[in-house]
């Protein structure tokens, strides 16, 4: 097994005794979601660590804005798309062709749709195959029963949270033996509180230096249930309380059309998908996060490592990863006035708040990509040499 030395956040380093892996990161698309952003960063260490990386997309064109900045990382990207509405039964015949041509040696296939049509594929060119589901999203019937065969064929099944484990576990989604846990990671030097970075954001912004701001990053889609944090932020925004959504989605225009029909709509501010969360983050005051159904959100653990003092709805991974009344607030799935009570509690007393942000930037120390990107390479190089179903392997 290779070894690897930690080193600063973004270095990795591996012993030369060991040939260099050719990964693909299969993806449904690249397009600006959690599991795009995690194969990005870990593509992009595995590369610095001396391995060489792809990145596919299932998705017809035109590419997602995620394309780019796999390339700017100098990682390769390759686009083999998905046919027609129902099952491409040619998809995985198309996809070995490009492992083959490619010379990859591991299959990392990210969420159940690149799963069902990677997993038969990596086999057959001769490569690893590693699936990571990043969430709890329910699936139809025909789809699990696919993913159940999908995932005899793999090497192992990840799961970003134990409970996301717990439930394929439950539902039989994989063999017991191929199960792990493997939790996201961000990287921890990019979030670094300042004073400087929080009053340029909140000048370009147009956001007054001294407002109170609840801030939320994620995609305007059903899941994340933007809508209730809306809802439940409207009566407590004013001249010195405002409400900002980073990221884009179907969502977007119900939303502003709630807010401009309140008398504190113009206190909330729309900013679309942007690639600057780091700075963005700064000019927070309190982190909000409302969804139906997560894994292990990437926001959350930005949001962490900014020490930002946090209200999150406890579900998928969340309680996993912030303690209620140590490292965060969290309430109940879809309970309006639990999550607006929650935020008001912060604003009338900021030294708790305070508190909870400093142990949230104590416990983001676990997350580190670094420590994600070492775990993945040791599980590929253990399963390249011992598959799991022979003996049992945990890198929780």
């Amino acid at each position: 097994m290779a070894v690897l030395d930690r080193q600063a956040e973004g270095d990795l380093v591996m012993d030369g005794g060991d040939r260099p892996l050719v990964i693909a990161h299969v993806l449904p698309s690249f397009g600006l979601g959690g599991q795009e952003r995690v194969a990005l960063r870990l593509a992009t260490q595995q590369q610095a660590s001396g391995h060489r990386a792809l990145a596919v997309s299932l998705a017809p064109p035109p590419e997602g804005v995620l394309a780019d900045e796999f390339r700017q990382a100098g990682i390769e990207t390759l686009t083999v798309p998905k046919q027609g509405r129902g099952l491409d039964f040619s998809l995985p015949a198309r996809l070995a062709a490009e492992f083959c041509g490619e010379g990859v040696t591991v299959v990392h296939a990210h969420n159940p749709q690149a799963l069902i049509y990677a997993a038969l594929a990596g086999k057959a060119a001769g490569a690893t195959v590693v699936y990571t589901c990043h969430g709890q999203n329910s699936l139809a019937a025909g789809r699990l029963w696919l993913t159940r065969l999908a995932s005899l064929a793999i090497d192992a099944y990840v799961g970003v949270s134990p409970r996301i484990v717990e439930r394929a576990r439950r539902y039989h989604e994989c063999p017991a033996a191929k199960l792990l846990v493997i939790e996201n990671g961000v990287d921890l030097s990019a979030f670094r509180p300042e004073a400087d970075t929080r009053r340029q954001v909140r000048a370009a912004l147009g956001l007054p230096a001294g407002a109170w701001v609840v801030g939320t990053v994620g995609r305007l889609v059903d899941d994340k249930n933007p809508g209730l944090l809306l809802r439940a932020a409207l009566p407590l925004l004013g001249p010195d309380a405002r409400l900002v959504f980073v990221g884009d989605g179907p969502l977007g225009p119900d939303l502003q059309a709630v807010a401009s029909r309140h008398t504190a709509g113009h206190c909330v501010s729309f900013l679309g998908a942007r690639h600057d969360v780091p700075r963005l983050l700064a000019a927070f005051d309190v982190f909000a996060l409302s969804s139906r159904t997560e894994g292990l959100p990437l926001a959350l653990l930005e949001a962490m490592a900014a020490a930002l003092p946090i209200v999150a709805t406890a579900v998928g991974g969340v309680p996993d990863v912030v303690r209620d009344g140590r490292s965060a607030r969290l309430v109940p799935s879809a309970d309006e006035a639990a999550l607006r009570e929650a935020l008001a509690q912060l604003r009338r007393d900021p030294t708790a708040a305070a508190e909870l942000g400093r142990c949230a930037r104590r416990e983001s120390q676990r997350f580190s990509a670094v420590t994600m990107t070492s775990r993945y390479l040791d599980l590929y190089h253990r399963c390249r040499v011992e598959p799991l179903t022979q003996k049992p392997f945990n890198l929780v």
